[in-house]
């Protein structure tokens, strides 16, 4: 498509180029290509009219580099995260305040109160969901490292849900802050309850590409200690065969190595 542009196509069809070479620097990505995808984002970042236009290839980018080092990954998000007015340096968030913070928001969530969550508007701050869709990488680069950041941003995020309305990155900072309260504070039972809660709201967006996020740390980290684990492992395979089938590869593995060791749990065995 690239190829049949003529002329000042950046500016004459603007709305088509930006996307041209948006869906050329996916493909490169999932293909593994990723030197064409830097210099397809590069061309995006110079020639894209505004930031919420460069924000797609912002995240590709951020992805690649994760490939390679997350710790550049981890400072590209947060000095776009500044630029969304989301000023945030990791390196004055402790273990302590992160738990304080756990707590706080464990408690205004307690019970039923968590219900008010599924009663939120959708979130329509175009600035609001890009940040939220950053935090939701860094969530993910600090759930690998198993750090306390990673409940800390998930926490963050559920609080700019609350003022702001859901997306579908509150359903992913949902099922992280269960781990956390699960992990952090030890308290099954609420965490099982924050869990279910993910879910319900999962089910008002209908996205099976939410799947493998989701249900990998609900079903595989918190409802797995909470309910028989034959009622947890078919989800958690459902989970295996969506991000097979259409996620990346971390997601793939992520998934697969759940599914095997909660298996070999039950004494499931595995064909």
């Amino acid at each position: 498509g690239i190829s049949f542009l003529q002329g000042d196509y950046w500016n004459d069809q603007y709305g088509l180029t930006l996307s041209l070479f948006e869906s050329a620097a996916t493909a490169n990505y999932s293909g593994g290509r990723h030197d064409q995808v830097a210099i397809q984002t590069n061309t995006i970042f110079s020639m894209a009219r505004s930031f919420e236009d460069k924000f797609k290839s912002y995240c590709l980018y951020i992805n690649v580099l994760a490939i390679g080092n997350t710790d550049k990954a981890k400072e590209q998000i947060y000095h776009l995260l500044k630029s969304l007015g989301e000023d945030v340096n990791p390196h004055t968030i402790n273990a302590p305040m992160a738990m304080v913070d756990f707590s706080s928001l464990k408690q205004m969530l307690g019970g039923a109160r968590k219900d008010v969550l599924l009663q939120l508007p959708p979130m329509t701050d175009r600035n609001k969901l890009m940040a939220m869709k950053l935090m939701a990488m860094l969530v993910l680069y600090y759930n690998q490292q198993m750090t306390h950041l990673s409940g800390y941003f998930s926490c963050k995020m559920i609080r700019m849900s609350i003022q702001h309305g859901h997306c579908e990155d509150t359903v992913f900072a949902l099922s992280v802050f269960s781990c956390s309260t699960m992990n952090f504070l030890g308290d099954t039972h609420e965490a099982s309850s924050l869990a279910k809660c993910a879910l319900s709201m999962l089910r008002l967006y209908n996205s099976e590409q939410l799947v493998p996020r989701i249900y990998s740390r609900i079903y595989g980290a918190v409802l797995c200690f909470t309910q028989p684990m034959a009622t947890v492992l078919p989800p958690i395979l459902k989970a295996c065969r969506i991000s097979f089938a259409r996620g990346t590869s971390e997601q793939t593995i992520f998934n697969t190595t759940i599914y095997v060791t909660r298996s070999l749990q039950s004494g499931k065995k595995i064909p």
